[in-house]
């Protein structure tokens, strides 16, 4: 159940009765090219979150295919952690849209649409169980952002469902490092980051992977407020690696 396996991340965070909102701005960059942004707003507070994240690829990306998202997560903040109540997407790709709309009912995510369905795009089929106890892929970030990297540690695993694929997110290792984001030097909690898929694979394309277990680096940077939030991600892509950072620290 989500309680059990996911806890362990999300235990650290009480909601309380302060809202806050948060903005944040990423690039991601192949073989030192930027070929993609990544727009977060999140609003966090009495019990409740709401985060919306849009982007688009751009530059020498648009030579393998677009690709343009908008989605969107929310839930509640308690003091047992996060509780995803929603998800959904609605994005192009090639020009294409795809639509997903999941709701909860406890701790089992539910797809009330997928558009086109995963038969349609061929995947693998996702089973049954790996939709108990997961979380969408934002709020995924959320109950990591309150969990053990905000207490300087990289522990812990997360099952993660987004209604066409399903994976589960592992933290491991752990160093402190001293990075630059923008123009501003800072203290960083530098992890291992495992990414096993459990179901969803699709046909090959520029986008797809073609094994199921992946490995990259996350780096984490605590705000005033003891959040862990991500500031850089490096790990491998179609082409040589890929490297996704915060532009500018929040203010």
């Amino acid at each position: 159940m989500r309680r059990a396996a996911a806890l362990t991340l999300a235990a650290l965070f009480c909601g309380g009765a302060w809202a806050d909102d948060i903005r944040l701005s990423y690039t991601s960059r192949v073989m030192g090219f930027t070929v993609a942004w990544a727009d977060v707003t999140a609003t966090l507070g009495e019990g409740r979150y709401d985060i919306r994240v849009t982007g688009a690829n751009t530059g020498l990306a648009d030579l393998f295919g677009s690709l343009s998202l908008s989605a969107a997560a929310w839930g509640g903040l308690t003091p047992q952690g996060v509780e995803p109540w929603g998800f959904g997407t609605d994005n192009l790709y090639d020009g294409e849209r795809r639509r997903t709309r999941l709701s909860w009912n406890d701790d089992e995510a539910v797809p009330e649409s997928i558009e086109p369905s995963l038969a349609a795009e061929e995947r693998t089929p996702i089973p049954d169980d790996a939709r108990d106890g997961a979380f969408d892929p934002i709020s995924a970030m959320l109950a990591v952002a309150y969990g053990p990297a905000s207490e300087g540690r990289c522990a812990g695993s997360v099952e993660v469902y987004d209604g066409r694929r399903s994976y589960t997110l592992t933290l491991s290792g752990g160093a402190a490092e001293r990075i630059e984001i923008g123009d501003v030097e800072i203290d960083a909690l530098k992890c291992a980051l495992t990414y096993l898929r459990t179901g969803g694979k699709a046909p090959g394309g520029w986008l797809s992977s073609s094994t199921d277990r992946e490995e990259a680096e996350i780096w984490f940077w605590r705000d005033a407020s003891g959040r862990a939030l991500p500031v850089r991600i490096e790990g491998d892509a179609p082409i040589g690696s890929a490297v996704a950072e915060l532009k500018a620290l929040p203010r």
